[in-house]
């Protein structure tokens, strides 16, 4: 996460894991993801170890 520590300080679990994913999809493609789907769910785990989060156990919506 580096710099944007600032950024994500005042979030906590979820909405800290989420805020983070868009945050770091956004950064090379210049826009933020539509579906869940794009974002790979390697990156979903690995970004949630960083945060200290734990990710969502499904991706699917009942």
């Amino acid at each position: 996460m580096g710099g944007d520590s600032k950024l994500v300080a005042n979030k906590s679990g979820p909405t800290r894991l989420g805020f983070v994913l868009v945050l770091k999809l956004f950064e090379p493609e210049g826009r933020f993801p539509e579906l869940l789907e794009e974002v790979p769910q390697a990156a979903v785990e690995y970004v949630a170890g960083l945060v200290k989060s734990r990710p969502p156990s499904s991706r699917s919506t009942p």
